[in-house]
């Protein structure tokens, strides 16, 4: 249900998106004849783990969510945090220049096996985080501001977390999952260290020779492990049950689950279908015939061309609702600054002024979407609207001419002179093959490009393989999606210098210094006008330094079986949540 650990609703928001929650106040007895049997949710990429700190997509996660749980939710509709592992929503105080915010785990909160919840799991889940050998970098950076950890002696579920400064999702951010230590360390390798130390710079080298340090990184790096049904344990509501490669997984509601006996006073806490079953199925044709046969319930990142299709279909939109609320990310084409033809700025300027947004809207979105000019979402207050780039060839041509990329030899190719030999202008362009809008937005974009003498390669590969390619840096340009917030934006992951490391999500190389300063400043203060200030700068900075082509923020496409009550759409991605869909009286 959280996004990228952001704070605070933007209130601009409220009202564009309906709540899948129960009210609070509404009477959730739910009769046996209302409880699915299954819901069967289309997954169109593969699944490689479902250990959330090692998911790298997005899809991952949203399963996980149903097998691991936050420490708080928050809950769409009303705006308001909503405790879940814990009792409350913590009590924070200040604390030197930090904070201090203390947590208590209901006494209801147990594992799979009867033991309790304790603050000690939770101790676990940060000092496994913090292990500077175990393949997690970008979590662990962003929850670097995490300090210390005090117990109490006379409540084991209760514990108290130290930052090191008063960063503006402190709160969120650290209601993490929390994970059982008994599963994760079973020979308690983490037990002889203390958060403190783990988070001392001064003693990472000797942390990295450290033979526990490194034998425990061995257990828990092992890519197996994400897969093992064996493994997969958490507070939440489900457990996997079966895992079939290319395929399927099962996921089965838990006897006697700990949550049920709190729906009454948290009806966010809520998981009614008795089976979740994502279906993997990669090609939409597919699964779009499987829907059609009554095989998935749940169908999102459908192609635009087919969510409109589909609506036209009078048998299958009987069946099926439409929904497509506004969705949070945004598409871009980015540029690898490790490659030499890639570092003048006049290159990827005018590599930006020949992407036709509005064609590519038009074709590749079907008008599903709206053109954005940076990372934030337009309908945010500190979105900078007055930024443009518009579809220039012309200008496209002037500045490759400036940057010295001319046809020297009339072969239709920009070449130039670098050390001492000729290079053509030649790139390419890493896409996921088995989606319709990049499938199309490539081709309008390569269309454009070598129109002015821009030789593009297209180098099309399933998701996995295309993200894992960005992330090897091995691309010139790269089509993706970056999932957004609702909140308030930390853009530390993507921009920062420090995240410009092996397996971070700076994969572009983009380096600033004054970014690196406004980021800094940004993730601590709690002066909105001040905050947006910087938040418009750090947009003009991007605009003008252009290490990626912004294309469009898309809507959601999620056809759901009209079998389903709480099953409206939302803000908050996936769009949908299958655990708390009731079938209709």
């Amino acid at each position: 249900m959280k996004c990228n650990f952001q704070l605070f609703l933007l209130f601009t928001l409220v009202g564009l998106f309906s709540c899948v929650m129960p009210e609070s106040n509404s009477d959730v007895t739910i009769a046996e004849s209302e409880i699915p049997t299954e819901v069967i949710v289309h997954a169109p990429r593969e699944l490689n783990t479902l250990f959330p700190i090692f998911s790298k997509t997005a899809g991952e996660k949203y399963i996980s969510n149903n097998i691991f749980f936050y420490l708080i939710i928050g809950d769409p509709k009303t705006l308001e945090n909503v405790p879940i592992i814990v009792k409350s929503v913590p009590v924070v105080e200040d604390f030197e220049e930090g904070l201090a915010i203390t947590y208590e785990i209901r006494p209801e909160a147990e594992w799979d096996n009867g033991t309790p919840i304790l603050a000690s799991d939770f101790d676990f889940t940060l000092k496994m985080i913090a292990n500077p050998r175990v393949d997690t970098p970008v979590l662990r950076s962003f929850l670097d501001f995490i300090i210390g950890f005090k117990y109490y002696p006379d409540n084991p579920r209760k514990f108290t977390l130290y930052t090191k400064d008063k960063y503006f999702q402190a709160i969120d951010a650290s209601s993490y999952f929390i994970f059982p230590e008994y599963v994760y360390d079973p020979k308690g390798l983490m037990k002889g260290f203390k958060l403190e130390d783990l988070k001392n710079a001064d003693k990472l080298e000797d942390l990295n020779k450290n033979a526990k340090i490194n034998e425990y990184a061995d257990f828990i790096n092992a890519p197996e492990k994400g897969k093992d049904i064996n493994f997969l344990v958490g507070g939440g509501p489900y457990k996997v049950t079966s895992w079939k490669t290319g395929q399927e997984v099962v996921l089965e509601k838990k006897e006697d689950w700990w949550g049920d006996q709190l729906i009454a006073e948290i009806p966010q806490i809520a998981a009614y279908p008795k089976k979740l079953i994502y279906k993997i199925i990669l090609d939409e044709t597919v699964a779009v015939t499987a829907a059609k046969g009554g095989e998935i319930d749940v169908l999102s990142e459908v192609s635009p061309r087919d969510f409109v299709e589909l609506q036209k279909d009078e048998a299958f939109s009987k069946k099926y609702n439409f929904h497509s609320p506004i969705a949070t990310r945004y598409d871009y084409i980015g540029f690898n600054f490790q490659k030499e033809k890639l570092k003048d700025v006049r290159v990827r300027k005018a590599l930006a002024h020949l992407a036709n947004i509005s064609e590519i809207i038009k074709v590749s979105y079907n008008d599903l979407a709206t053109p954005t000019i940076g990372p934030f979402h337009p309908s945010k207050d500190y979105y900078y609207k007055e930024l443009k780039t518009e579809y220039e060839p012309e200008k496209a041509m002037e500045l490759l001419d400036e940057a010295g990329w001319k046809d020297t030899d009339n072969d239709g190719v920009r070449d130039k002179i670098i050390n001492n030999k000729k290079v053509d202008l030649s790139l390419d362009l890493v896409y996921n093959i088995n989606n319709d809008i990049t499938k199309n937005t490539v081709l309008i974009f390569q269309e454009a490009v070598e129109r002015v003498g821009v030789k593009i390669e297209l180098k099309g590969s399933e998701y996995r393989t295309t993200v894992q390619n960005a992330l090897n840096r091995n691309f010139d340009l790269v089509l993706l999606s970056w999932q957004n917030s609702i909140y308030l934006d930390d853009p530390k992951a993507v921009w920062h210098s420090d995240s410009d490391v092996p397996g971070g999500y700076n994969f572009l190389g983009f380096r600033n210094d004054e970014i690196d300063v406004l980021i800094n400043k940004i993730r601590f203060s709690n002066d909105k006008k001040a905050r947006n200030k910087m938040y418009k700068r750090f947009q003009e900075i991007l605009y003008k330094e252009q290490p990626q082509i912004f294309l469009a923020c898309p809507k959601e496409r999620i056809i759901i079986s009209n079998k389903y009550d709480n099953a409206e759409s939302s803000l908050i991605r996936p769009g949908y949540f299958e655990r708390y869909f009731t079938l209709k009286k």
